[in-house]
């Protein structure tokens, strides 16, 4: 089973929701539109940040606009990873 996390990748949540679900042998890819602060997801095989951005955002009008920007690529990369379940955060 793959599922596909729409999130912010530094959000503590992200991160225990992501390892709880991979910790039960779920393929989980971590798809954020924020730049990640440390690399949480790197000792554990079943995780995969399938995109972020390498932008530090600050300003909420903009990373609000990016959900527009990044709409056709986020599909691709959905589509790729073929997952079962694909739960969006906010």
């Amino acid at each position: 089973m793959k599922i596909v996390l729409l999130s912010d990748i530094n959000s503590a949540h992200t991160q225990k929701w992501a390892q709880g679900i991979a910790s039960h042998g779920i393929n989980v890819g971590v798809i954020s539109l924020s730049h990640p602060n440390t690399s949480w997801w790197k000792n554990d095989p079943s995780l995969q940040i399938l995109f972020h951005t390498n932008i530090h955002h600050s300003n909420y009008f903009f990373s609000k606009l990016q959900y527009l920007f990044y709409l056709s690529k986020i599909k691709k990369i959905i589509q790729q990873f073929q997952p079962d379940i694909l739960h969006a955060h906010y």
